[in-house]
């Protein structure tokens, strides 16, 4: 079986990394780490914090990686405001 490339030039594939808050740790280190060098590949990959992503938006800010912060409590309030993850 022979698989071939589309010849349409398509649009970058878009990734979001959801993280609830910016505290510092093992996997919200990794996901500084994977999303720099996914955008690196031409991904536009960026970062939701469902809280607030201090202090590791500074982190993306350094690197140029696009975030945002949906201020949002944990619990019920995340699943009450669909929309605003999807706009994010």
């Amino acid at each position: 079986m022979t698989v071939r490339a589309a010849s349409t030039v398509s649009a970058p594939l878009r990734l979001a990394f959801v993280l609830w808050n910016g505290k510092i740790g093992g996997a919200e280190t990794f996901a500084v780490a994977l999303t720099r060098a996914l955008r690196g590949l031409g991904v536009d990959a960026r970062v939701v914090f469902v809280e607030s992503g201090e202090p590791l938006a500074r982190e993306f800010l350094e690197a140029g990686i696009p975030f945002e912060e949906l201020r949002l409590k944990r619990g019920r309030a995340t699943l009450s405001h669909p929309r605003r993850f999807a706009r994010a």
